[in-house]
């Protein structure tokens, strides 16, 4: 059944398909926004011309719903307005614009404000993952890092017992078994990276998540520890030349991880990619890195000015300030690294623009 009405604003006539009633947006000729109204239901008596009366939906090009979404505009999956293609949230209705798996992307040029702002209003809104996944992922990596270390000084104890009998056989079985149990480590702790990712992306895009996603980055972690390597290796080699070079690099590249696992890309590609999203946001992506590390610099002389001011002016026992201050900081740690691990994340979001 076809809606047809009129548009406020220029007294356009609109059809659209009725499963588009109550949905918001922007008329092809003025521009204003357009609520669709209900569709007026039939009076159900048989007149014998059923087959006549019947009327045919709009057609597809004829629906200012369905008409074709232009470079710069991505409809909302909610009302179908029209907005910005980077817009991460409608103007209208105020939905997550979504993306598919299939969606295209190119880079896009970011603001800062809006990372920030974005960043802020998905941290307030997902505060208890934003702050439990990363706390579980450090809590069992520290736990396996750990239970490594003890296992590592048990064969160091056994190898200095076995030195006496064995020899070079006792040293290469001490040396097998190191090697074991690093790797056991760097898969675990990329394991662990990987499922936070998974978490602040899917935030970030505003797709539904749970803790239990943190246990779903298994399939990218060898494309981690290889890239990673590789990460390590030219921003180590550009800080030995000069540490701005280091630095260059590490904007230049920093997003490769978000690539490999939103867009399920090889290793090699991924950086590639990253190139691409941040030649251009090179300036932006500074200032976002400066504001991230600004934040706790703050915070931190704050209190510590603050605290010796009352040890020194008020003359307060300076137990009772360290131990505020000391607990002060450890909350304000843990809130201001996850808002940056989803600043990150939403940065992103902000630079993959979405055709």
């Amino acid at each position: 059944m076809t809606i047809e009405f009129s548009c406020p604003g220029c007294e356009r006539v609109l059809k659209t398909s009725d499963d588009k009633a109550g949905r918001r947006a922007k008329c092809p000729q003025c521009g204003e926004a357009v609520t669709v109204p209900a569709a007026h239901e039939p009076e159900l008596f048989d007149d014998g011309f059923d087959l006549f009366d019947a009327e045919v939906p709009a057609p597809e090009d004829q629906s200012f719903l369905s008409r074709p979404v232009s470079p710069a505009e991505i409809d909302c999956p909610m009302c179908g307005a029209a907005n910005r293609h980077n817009a991460l949230v409608c103007d209208y209705c105020g939905e997550v614009i979504r993306r598919t798996v299939n969606q295209k992307w190119e880079p896009n040029q970011i603001k800062v404000g809006e990372v920030f702002s974005r960043s802020w209003q998905l941290y307030t809104e997902n505060l208890g993952l934003c702050i439990a996944v990363p706390f579980l992922a450090s809590l069992l990596g520290g736990v396996t890092v750990l239970v490594l270390g003890l296992v590592g000084f048990a064969i160091v104890t056994s190898t200095g017992v076995l030195l006496a009998n064995n020899g070079p056989l006792a040293i290469l079985a001490a040396g097998v078994g190191f090697l074991i149990f690093f790797i056991a480590l760097v898969i675990i702790l990329n394991y662990l990276e990987a499922g936070t990712q998974i978490v602040l992306l899917k935030i970030a895009l505003g797709e539904e998540t749970e803790l239990g996603d943190l246990f779903t980055g298994g399939r990218f972690v060898l494309r981690l520890i290889l890239c990673g390597l590789l990460f390590n290796l030219v921003v180590g080699i550009g800080n030995a030349i000069f540490f701005l070079i280091g630095l260059f690099l590490t904007l230049l590249f920093w997003p490769y991880p978000y690539l490999l696992i939103d867009r399920d890309l090889p290793g090699v590609e991924a950086f590639t990619s990253a190139v691409d999203l941040t030649k251009k946001n090179l300036l932006s992506m500074t200032l976002v890195f400066l504001a991230i590390i600004g934040i706790p610099v703050v915070l931190g002389v704050g209190l510590f000015t603050g605290g010796m001011m009352m040890i020194e002016v008020m003359k307060v026992s300076p137990v009772p300030i360290m131990l505020t201050g000391g607990i002060f900081v450890f909350v304000a740690f843990i809130f201001v690294y996850t808002f940056q691990l989803l600043v990150k994340a939403v940065a992103y979001r902000c630079m993959t623009r979405i055709e």
